[in-house]
């Protein structure tokens, strides 16, 4: 019921998306030569619109003192990542796409971990 659990949990759960990324193989998924273009599922572009409010919702939430903005918001970006994950692969037989989206879930990772860093609670690669 908690709210931060349920982020720390989203976060944990990237975490082990990459380790199985890495047990397959995938070693490298965070460089700015890998190919984007394969993400045109709508929820790709949801999670990068929001990824890419991160600093205005920190900007805000600092000039009105309401650090509970950065809560709402790294719910609400969590939820649209469970609703992607469970719809779509992240690791597929397409290597391509799979690397495109481990970048952004990269993405979403760093995102996360920043948004709970900044509200002083940690960011578990396991739960």
């Amino acid at each position: 019921e908690n709210p931060v659990f349920y982020i720390q949990y989203a976060h944990a759960r990237i975490c082990s998306i990459f380790r199985t990324a890495r047990e397959q193989g995938i070693k490298q998924f965070n460089s700015i030569d890998i190919d984007l273009s394969p993400l045109t599922n709508e929820e790709e572009f949801i999670m990068i619109k929001k990824i890419l409010s991160f600093a205005e919702i920190i900007e805000k939430s600092a000039e009105l003192l309401e650090v509970h903005r950065i809560a709402f918001y790294l719910q609400d970006l969590v939820a649209t990542f469970h609703r992607y994950y469970s719809r779509n692969r992240i690791v597929s037989n397409d290597h391509t796409l799979s690397l495109a989206r481990l970048f952004l879930i990269n993405c979403l990772r760093i995102t996360i971990r920043n948004g709970l860093s900044i509200m002083g609670v940690s960011a578990p690669e396991r739960m």
